[in-house]
């Protein structure tokens, strides 16, 4: 399993991308992502928002709001695996949404800095 990168994100977890997983879900996928390779590492290291997944306890979303053309305004989405024992995770999979609505509850964000436990919503 080769690793393309590993950082760490906000709340302190070590997040690691594989190249199985970029090559082999992200881009068989969400094609259009190619074109978003720098800012998937961007978005778990510097998002401007992090929640917990509505479906997986175990799963964070990092948001970080993008424009482009022909795109217009949207968020990359990166969500990961986390490992909580060990304060280790691993990218899921990315891809591109217009809103917020995805996200559970919010853990971090990115004008406060401080955790908090409010609901995302669009």
């Amino acid at each position: 399993m080769r690793v393309m990168w590993s950082i760490s994100d906000p709340l302190g977890n070590r997040i690691q991308l594989t190249r199985r997983c970029w090559e082999h879900h992200i881009l068989v996928e969400h094609p259009i992502m190619r074109q978003f390779s720098n800012q998937v590492r961007t978005t778990v290291q510097r998002p401007d928002l992090i929640s917990r997944s509505k479906v997986s306890a175990t799963a964070l979303l990092y948001f970080k709001q993008c424009s482009r053309r022909p795109f217009g305004r949207f968020y990359l989405m990166v969500v990961a695996g986390i490992r909580k024992t060990r304060r280790r995770g691993f990218v899921k999979t990315a891809f591109l949404v217009y809103n917020l609505t995805k996200g559970g509850t919010m853990l971090w964000e990115r004008s406060s800095g401080i955790r908090t436990t409010l609901k995302v919503t669009s």
